[in-house]
């Protein structure tokens, strides 16, 4: 597959009155986006994946592919915090037309390395789009250390990491593997970040502040 590169939007989740997800507004947040030729990630940390049911993620997955139109790429956040529940949210967008998905590591338990490894090996042969890690410690509790997603990074449709740490630090890890390897690309999550990133080697950024 092609990869994925440049500015990407960590769009926001619309409700309406009732709580619902509001199909309509976001379709048209889309379409805005796309019209400024920014990718678009859904249901992510932005999107308020947590407070979604199953089925309303798919929706939204729906929505922001068909919406899209195919003029700009939609990755899809499906993380959950148990590997099978991940591979389930996977399997029902993946035939949707996303680029990729995102996975974000398990929560509230913490996870040693290994274990870490073992949930996205088995979610990157389970699925049949390719992977983004996704690492978020101050949300999850678990840190996706740079040696940990360099092993991962051998495995062929794991393509990436989302870093949302929030320090250089952590975004220069994983970096130099990107460095090392052609098939493994960063998106910078925090917009504090960007330019860092993008000055050292990342593919593309995922904006929270792309919305606005």
């Amino acid at each position: 597959m092609s990869r994925i590169t440049g500015p990407f939007v960590a769009i926001v989740t619309p409700f309406d009155a009732s709580e619902a997800v509001d199909a309509a507004a976001l379709a048209r947040q889309v379409r805005r986006q796309a019209g400024a030729g920014n990718g678009v990630f859904c249901a992510g940390t932005n999107g308020e994946f947590y407070a979604l049911s199953f089925e309303e993620k798919v929706q939204v997955a729906k929505v922001c592919v068909e919406a899209a139109a195919g003029e700009v790429p939609v990755l899809a956040h499906v993380g959950e915090i148990s590997t099978h529940q991940t591979i389930a949210l996977g399997k029902a967008v993946e035939g949707f037309g996303v680029k990729a998905v995102s996975v974000i590591t398990p929560s509230f338990i913490a996870c040693t390395q290994a274990e870490l490894v073992d949930h996205y090996t088995k979610v990157a042969d389970a699925l049949a789009v390719p992977v983004y890690l996704y690492n978020i410690p101050a949300r999850t509790g678990n840190t996706i250390e740079p040696a940990t997603a360099r092993a991962l990074a051998a495995h062929p449709n794991i393509i990436g990491i989302k870093d949302s740490a929030g320090s250089q630090e952590s975004l220069d890890g994983f970096l130099a593997i990107a460095r090392e390897r052609d098939d493994f690309d960063v998106l910078v999550g925090p917009d504090s970040l960007v330019l860092h990133g993008l000055k050292n080697g990342a593919a593309g950024c995922i904006s929270g502040l792309g919305n606005v």
